[in-house]
């Protein structure tokens, strides 16, 4: 709905198959930005991921801010 409404404010414009697409652009955008900001926010003690989806991956929010510093830590190096 993001990205609908920011290509056509008025929603009579979209056509309705073009209605899905915007969505699935906005969700892509919001998750890119997520993405994006993960290292940074780990450090601010922030974590966005669900703590489900980190499980389906057999993590913890403990194992996984602390695999990201690590990550960080040594690309900085």
């Amino acid at each position: 709905r993001v990205m609908s409404n920011l290509v056509a404010p008025n929603q009579k414009e979209i056509p309705n198959e073009a209605r899905g697409y915007a969505e699935a652009c906005g969700i892509a955008f919001q998750l890119t930005n997520i993405l994006r900001d993960v290292v940074e926010d780990a450090k601010r003690g922030r974590c966005y991921i669900p703590d489900d989806d980190l499980a389906r991956f057999g993590l913890t929010r403990d194992e996984w801010t602390n695999s990201l510093l690590s990550q960080a830590s040594d690309n900085s190096r």
